[in-house]
């Protein structure tokens, strides 16, 4: 299969070479434009045959989109104007030189399209290690967050327990001091100074936390006997 391909190859290569120097003879006979209409009807018989091939047949590719519009377009003007530009210039210059400038021309296509392939392939390179780049960066991210987490319930939780610690001794003040200060004061012995100021327990609390990861995090980080307690 292989080597039938090489044939194959090597062959096209003879006939695109002899192509403009029978172009340059039949062109004594006949204009550029009636020969290029000439030259597209034998590729169009051509192309026909082909297509009439049972192996053809069976190598249709996606259908053309309206997207494809302008390109399909532009390859219809191009080819209509390459070979009418070939054959006019090909009437003032020697078939050698205007085979050499047909080279040029392929080679010079080819070089585009590597030049195209590699800057799609840069891209994509960039495009992966920018990807890369901001994973880390999330990952990071992230890993900051949760410490971060961390110090804020650390601190809701000392919040938490200055409240508590406060209402405790303004229970303990209102029980046990408060008491003995006012039998002091019916004995007299309490007019010295100004009133005892009326101190209020405290209902503000902190925040509790409400996001699922905070909540999982404090869960897991909160000591045994802290959640025994909240539950009874």
């Amino acid at each position: 299969m292989l080597r039938r391909a090489t044939w194959y190859a090597v062959l096209a290569a003879l006939l695109y070479a002899a192509n403009l120097p029978f172009a340059k003879v039949l062109l004594q006979g006949a204009g550029p434009l009636m020969l290029a209409a000439l030259l597209y009807l034998g590729a169009g018989l051509g192309m026909a045959g082909v297509r009439l091939m049972p192996a053809m047949r069976q190598q249709d590719g996606p259908p053309l989109s309206r997207r494809d519009l302008p390109y399909v377009i532009g390859m219809v003007v191009l080819d209509i104007a390459a070979p009418i530009l070939m054959l006019l210039g090909l009437q003032t210059t020697d078939p050698r030189s205007a085979s050499l400038l047909n080279s040029f021309e392929i080679v010079a296509t080819s070089l585009i399209a590597l030049l195209r392939a590699a800057s799609y392939g840069w891209r994509e390179e960039q495009l992966a290690e920018n990807a890369q780049k901001i994973s880390d960066l999330g990952q990071d991210l992230y890993k900051r967050l949760a410490t971060l987490s961390k110090h804020l319930k650390a601190i809701g939780d000392a919040i938490a327990r200055c409240v508590e610690n406060y209402n405790n001794a303004v229970g303990s003040l209102e029980r046990n001091v408060l008491p003995g200060a006012r039998r002091f004061k019916e004995l007299g012995a309490g007019n010295s100074g100004g009133e005892i100021v009326e101190l209020q327990p405290l209902d503000n609390v902190p925040r509790m936390l409400q996001a699922p990861e905070l909540v999982e995090q404090k869960e897991a980080v909160e000591p045994p006997a802290l959640t025994a307690e909240r539950h009874t």
